[in-house]
């Protein structure tokens, strides 16, 4: 056992430590994946948030361009302006909120910087909304260039603040070089919105443009076109169609066709006055310009998105798999160790403890599964299960040998040979710790009418069920024997005479209520006495059993107390009690004649000097009188009509059988002088007249 423990913590240790390194394999590959995937999630949502700056930024320079115009002209703000501003700043203040929400969470001074600006733009506008409604002309103009310089500069802080934000963001290298291209688009959009603000808005005035006003023109274009090369390089690194094809329509629709009639028409303007045509050519020309930019921008965002989403699914698969790698790899550590568990460890643990179990006389476990392995464990478990069985059934014998001895082998419960084993242990026992202990007496009240009526299987029925119901009731203290026929004696340790009473009575009371199949109800008569201080078992059972008659002789079917005193018998002397009598002069005389030869047998077998001529003398001429009597009891019982005749009969010749049985076995030694002399006085002689005898009572008295 010691060798097998070792190797199964060997094995298990291993399994464990292979497990655990795959465990922690399997949770490094899931902690990745998982920290993947939540940097996924982190990049689509900065995404969704930047959107909202974005959205700002592609209103903030229609804003800007439409209001430099309108505080460029003296003319009343038209209906169409005021609604295009109006719209305008809507989109704005919808989107500006949250993208600077978004900043402050990952920039907290930036965030702070933007609000200031934009709460300087909204006063701003409440300066303009008053100034054109009090339509004052050179108000406009002053405003106008703070206006242009101050959104120009917000739209740079919000540019700047994207730029510086998209820098931090610990993302893949793609993701970081679109979100430089959206960047670039906005500066490419801003600048050339600048450029485009000053030129119309000096054309829509109707006066030379400035020198200042050049030089700023100048600087902005310039500055687009630095920009847009940095675009081109971006892109040439991506070479992605789609955005190739978009930066070829803005190209063509800016450098093609805007930035030339653009440049052409700013040189008259800087010496005469602006032709309307001049104006308008502008306007077509710029809104599909400006458009293509904002649609380039949206490409580029598009792409940003479904490469996002695309890398969100990897990231989402990479984790999803890393999960079940991870529970897949506890998942057979798992199944490992219970297998080895279930299909080795402990059906060795149950063959071995089945073997202990074997050797130390105790039941083993169920190996029935064991033995439907197809391998070395059936093998064991079949050759442990013929060992148990095989001794099994050497013990089960045994036992069985052992019970047939001291139970009765009809009712299952005592027998009286168990009975005379133990009843001088138990008194000694009592004597010896002064113990109270309580004895009573029953038998079946008419039991031979059972017989006679319905047979003597119904009678065995009764002696069982009555046999059961007693059991049920008395305690698992009390010993209940069948003391002979129909006769039942109940030992009751540590119990005076009163719960014995008791006892009894509930006893009595289940008789009464209980109908057996067949024969209806069998009731009990019962003598109930307390054993007196050193009283031996003769005396004590001779003073139940007066009780018992008693019982019968005032109508049965009750328990009757025993008095505390009666003639004395003892284990020398027998003295006939009164109780003993049948009314029979012949039967009766008989009886006292086979007491006083038991008492001679006695005096002769136990009193010294023993002589054993005396005893042979004594005990034969018992023997001869006992046969003639049984004889002549048998002539009168059929004379009465007595229905139990013939069982009586035999029950005579069982008795004389066993008593020459018995007087062999003690001339060969087989008996003790007590087990001889109990057997012949008790058995035959005094039990036979109080138990059998008793029955045909009725039947003989004159």
């Amino acid at each position: 056992m010691k060798y097998f423990r070792t190797l199964q913590t060997k094995l298990s240790g291993f399994l464990l430590a292979t497990g655990f390194v795959l465990i922690i394999l399997s949770l490094y590959l899931l902690v990745g994946a998982w920290q993947e995937d939540r940097q996924a999630r982190r990049i689509m949502n900065d995404a969704r948030q930047a959107g909202f700056l974005f959205n700002a930024l592609k209103d903030l320079p229609f804003e800007r361009g439409r209001t430099n115009v309108v505080l460029s002209s003296a003319k009343p703000v038209s209906v169409q302006d005021r609604s295009f501003i109006d719209e305008r700043r809507r989109l704005v203040d919808a989107n500006i909120g949250k993208g600077i929400a978004w900043i402050d969470q990952n920039d907290p001074a930036l965030a702070e910087d933007l609000r200031r600006a934009y709460a300087g733009h909204l006063a701003l506008r409440k300066k303009i909304d008053n100034v054109l409604r009090a339509d004052s002309g050179p108000t406009r103009s002053e405003l106008r260039e703070i206006w242009f310089a101050q959104t120009s500069a917000f739209i740079r802080k919000i540019i700047t603040a994207l730029e510086i934000v998209g820098k931090r963001q610990d993302v893949p290298g793609h993701f970081s070089a679109h979100h430089r291209l959206i960047v670039y688009t906005l500066e490419f959009r801003d600048r050339i919105g600048q450029s485009g603000s000053i030129a119309t808005a000096a054309l829509s005035r109707n006066t030379p443009l400035s020198d200042d006003e050049y030089k700023r023109f100048l600087a902005n274009l310039s500055q687009a076109d630095y920009v847009w090369k940095k675009m081109e390089t971006e892109t040439q690194v991506l070479h992605e169609e789609a955005l190739d094809r978009q930066k070829s329509v803005v190209s063509d629709a800016y450098y093609g066709k805007y930035r030339p009639a653009l440049e052409e028409s700013i040189q008259p303007a800087r010496k005469t006055k602006t032709q309307p045509d001049t104006i308008k050519q502008l306007k077509d020309l710029s809104v599909p310009a400006f458009d293509s930019v904002f649609l380039l921008m949206e490409e580029y965002r598009k792409t940003v998105t479904a490469e996002m989403k695309d890398y969100r699914r990897k990231a989402a698969r990479q984790l999803a798999f890393a999960l079940f790698q991870f529970l897949a790899g506890v998942s057979l550590v798992v199944f490992t160790i219970v297998y080895f568990r279930k299909r080795l460890f402990l059906p060795l643990n149950r063959i071995i403890r089945s073997l202990q179990n074997i050797r130390g006389g105790k039941a083993a476990p169920d190996l029935e599964r064991e033995m439907r392995h197809p391998d070395e464990i059936g093998q064991l478990a079949a050759g442990v299960k013929l060992l148990e069985s095989t001794m099994a059934e050497e013990r089960h014998l045994r036992e069985l040998t052992e019970l047939r001895a001291v139970t009765d082998e009809l009712t299952g419960i005592y027998n009286r040979r168990y009975f005379d084993q133990n009843i001088d242990g138990i008194l000694a026992r009592a004597d010896r710790y002064d113990e109270t202990i309580s004895l009573v007496s029953y038998d079946l009240d008419y039991f031979k009418r059972v017989n006679d009526t319905w047979g003597h299987s119904a009678g065995d029925a009764v002696l069982v069920q009555s046999a059961r119901l007693a059991q049920r009731l008395v305690r698992g203290s009390d010993l209940l024997f069948r003391f002979g026929g129909e006769e039942f004696l109940l030992l009751m340790p540590h119990t005076p005479a009163d719960g014995a009473v008791a006892a009894a009575e509930k006893i009595r009371e289940a008789f009464s209520q209980f109908e057996h199949p067949g024969a209806g109800i069998v009731t009990a008569s019962f003598g109930v006495s307390e054993r007196k201080a050193k009283e031996p078992f003769i005396a004590w059972y001779a003073r139940t059993d007066k009780a018992l008659y008693d019982a019968k002789q005032s109508g049965r079917n009750r328990v009757v107390r025993a008095a505390d005193s009666l003639p004395s018998v003892s284990p020398a002397h027998l003295e006939w009690l009164p109780a003993w009598e049948s009314r029979h002069p012949q039967i009766d005389e008989q009886h006292k004649k086979l007491v006083d030869l038991a008492n001679s047998l006695l005096t002769a077998a136990l009193e010294p000097p023993v002589e054993p001529a005396k005893v042979t003398e004594a005990l034969d001429n018992l023997f001869e009188n006992l046969a003639r009597h049984f004889a002549d009891e048998e002539k009168v019982l059929a004379e009465a009509g007595y229905p139990g005749a013939p069982d009586h009969a035999a029950l005579h010749a069982r008795l004389l059988e066993n008593a020459i049985m018995l007087k062999e076995k003690h001339q060969n030694g087989a008996a003790t002088t007590a087990e001889f002399l109990s057997c012949i006085v008790n058995d035959v002689v005094i039990g036979h007249m109080l138990s059998e005898d008793r029955l045909f009572f009725p039947y003989v008295r004159k």
